[in-house]
């Protein structure tokens, strides 16, 4: 019954320690903010992309490409 207790016990401490470096690892290389920056600019590109379809109809060959 005590090496399961500390089996367990082993387990939960290597996954807590897991879970502290990388959020510390994420942090140093602010791979979360890059990640943040690229949805945001995925946003802004569509946006521009919908106002183009909508004001210029004259040349679409650059438009209908997804």
């Amino acid at each position: 019954m005590d090496s399961i207790k500390l089996y367990l016990f082993s387990i939960l401490i290597i996954v807590l320690i897991f879970l502290a470096l990388r959020s510390v690892m994420l942090w140093y290389y602010k791979i979360d903010k890059i990640v943040e920056n690229q949805v945001e600019t995925q946003i802004i590109l569509k946006d521009i992309l919908s106002e183009l379809r909508k004001n210029n109809k004259k040349d679409s060959r650059y438009l209908n490409k997804e």
